[in-house]
């Protein structure tokens, strides 16, 4: 998985699905997690894109 160092290093997406694809394989650094607070305006916009489900199996 590559870690994003930078905001920059984040595309512009075309679809939820390449954003989708782009997240499966990337994640962002605890710096650049350290930058952000509660109530960011540029963070709000860019987690509200984001989509997440959890998947339980049934045990056996």
């Amino acid at each position: 998985m590559k870690t994003i160092h930078q905001w920059s290093e984040i595309p512009d997406f075309e679809t939820p699905e390449e954003e989708a694809t782009f997240w499966d394989t990337h994640s962002l650094s605890p710096q650049l997690w350290n930058q952000v607070r509660p109530g960011d305006p540029e963070l709000d916009e860019f987690l509200s894109e984001i989509q997440s489900i959890t998947v339980v199996g049934a045990e056996e």
